[in-house]
């Protein structure tokens, strides 16, 4: 599986001209502060000239500040999507690994017992059929002989079950009751398109998640985003949905990653805005992706979409609810400028182009 790794170099580029950027405006600052003070013929020129002076830096650190933190913003945000999906591949190599081994045990047990049944069985019906005068004594052996192979008929069947148990999803548990109940529906739904649903949760966020969100709106918000993901994934064969609830900077979040489709670009513009849907034919109505940013405005939540290559990992696309206060819609994509343009007429919608993706 791929394995994602943290890079420094464009963020040490960006820094690097951001900082630069930085130096010549203050350098422009300081030398007409200088150069001011020196023209100064009296007090009130000389008043002025520091007014002028101070107001200009107040601007400039008051720039500087907001870039830094939404700089700061979104590096935290990269390198918690980093931990999240290196840690992920972790467990799916860890549960790809003992699948292996339970499938190779299935099929060992399979190989056996379709030998030794069969014999038995044959065992059985030529005991029968050539010995028609049997003796009560063969006769008790012949019971003896069918009471074997129904054993070992059952026997065959338990273990099988049980391997087939093992091999089958995990259940959910996150540690809040509603939540799960969702999410073990959705499980189902998702085993029922062969597609792999799996969860996770930060420890401790029960606490957070009852201060943030209602427990309604968030087993409604939870539903639909996951509906979204399964779908997507059914119209490419994609196999795999990665629920996660946690903590983003001491704020709760929630993701889904999914294998799917992406989102066109019509959609991407109608997002949340009216009911637009690419499965009517499956009996959507569009009216899930309407509801999730009407709860996520609710919260002056952010709703966050995260394009990824199909060669970066499992995944094609991430959504995120943000429950950040800032109440935006922001897609990071690396799609043709061409596309850009055309969803640039959604003016709430913050374009973040990128030319490699996570």
């Amino acid at each position: 599986l791929f394995r994602h790794k943290r890079s420094n170099n464009g963020l040490s580029l960006l820094t690097s001209v951001s900082n630069s950027a930085s130096s010549t405006i203050l350098s422009f600052i300081l030398i007409y502060s200088f150069s001011s003070l020196a023209n100064a013929q009296n007090t009130n020129s000389l008043f002025s000239a520091l007014l002028i002076s101070f107001f200009f830096g107040i601007i400039f650190f008051f720039i500087y500040w907001r870039k830094s933190i939404t700089r700061t913003y979104h590096d935290k945000r990269r390198d918690r999507d980093l931990d999240i999906l290196n840690e992920h591949l972790d467990n799916l190599e860890a549960d790809y690994q003992k699948m292996t081994e339970d499938k190779d045990e299935l099929a060992r047990i399979v190989h056996r017992d379709n030998k030794l049944v069969p014999a038995m069985l044959l065992s059985v019906e030529t005991f029968l059929t050539e010995f028609p005068d049997a003796t009560p004594q063969m006769k008790k052996r012949g019971d003896e002989l069918m009471a074997e192979l129904r054993e070992a008929a059952e026997g065959r069947k338990g273990i099988i079950l049980q391997q087939d148990k093992k091999c089958t999803a995990k259940p959910i548990e996150t540690g809040i009751s509603a939540l799960d109940e969702v999410l073990k529906y959705m499980q189902e739904k998702a085993m029922a398109k062969n597609i792999t649903l799996s969860a996770s949760a930060d420890l401790g966020i029960e606490d957070l998640v009852s201060k943030t969100i209602d427990e309604t709106d968030l087993k409604t918000l939870t539903n639909d985003l996951l509906e979204n993901a399964i779908i997507a994934n059914s119209y490419n064969n994609g196999t795999n949905v990665y629920f996660i609830i946690g903590y983003f900077d001491k704020r709760l979040a929630i993701h889904v990653y999914d294998s799917g489709i992406p989102f066109t670009k019509e959609v991407l513009v109608d997002l949340g805005v009216t009911k637009h849907t690419t499965h009517e034919e499956d009996g959507g109505s569009g009216i899930g992706s309407v509801e999730i940013f009407n709860i996520a405005r609710k919260y002056r939540a952010s709703y966050i979409i995260d394009e990824y290559d199909t060669y970066a990992g499992p995944y094609t696309k991430r959504i995120s609810i943000i429950f950040d206060k800032r109440n935006k819609y922001t897609l990071n994509t690396s799609r043709p400028q061409e596309e850009i343009n055309y969803l640039r007429q959604r003016t709430d919608l913050n374009i973040e182009a990128r030319k490699n993706r996570l």
